[in-house]
């Protein structure tokens, strides 16, 4: 899950414009496009996405990737 809904009047609104996955070995990358707005109002703005990935095989390592740059996970949840 991407959640941009959660921002502070006057602030810019993050929404996500991408997603991608791909692996390399025994390491699962997740890559998404985070963009920032002015405009709180646009209806097509996708402020707050879920995506289910469903694995190939299992995997080592996940890493995760906000344009371009790798970042580390702000909560990890699942069964």
């Amino acid at each position: 899950m991407l959640n941009g809904k959660n921002m502070i009047q006057g602030e810019n609104a993050i929404h996500f414009t991408d997603f991608s996955v791909d692996s390399h070995g025994k390491i699962l990358n997740i890559h998404y496009i985070e963009e920032e707005t002015e405009n709180y109002s646009g209806a097509t703005l996708k402020l707050q996405v879920v995506y289910k990935i469903h694995k190939d095989k299992q995997y080592e390592t996940m890493r995760s990737f906000k344009n371009g740059n790798e970042v580390a996970f702000e909560a990890v949840s699942g069964n």
